[in-house]
């Protein structure tokens, strides 16, 4: 469904650019009792895979790409 305000292109104009946040290259292990590294944000697989071999020696296969949403906790709630 478009938003309101949603650019539609015309057949001479193309597709509309959207506005992409871009954020550094950042691997972090969130896994447990298993590695799970992720960086926030978009980026080429070779540069996040080159980040990851200079910080891991952990056998590693070529990684996919999975969207999560962070949400912060709560104020007023303690942290386990």
């Amino acid at each position: 469904m478009p938003m309101e305000n949603e650019q539609k292109p015309t057949a001479d104009e193309g597709p509309v650019e959207r506005r992409v946040r871009r954020y550094p290259l950042d691997v972090e292990n969130v896994g447990e009792d298993t590695y799970i590294l992720m960086s926030k944000g978009h980026h080429d697989v070779h540069e996040f895979m080159r980040a990851v071999r200079a910080g891991y020696s952990w056998p590693l296969g070529m990684p996919t790409h999975e969207w999560m949403r962070a949400i912060p906790a709560p104020a007023n709630r303690e942290a386990a």
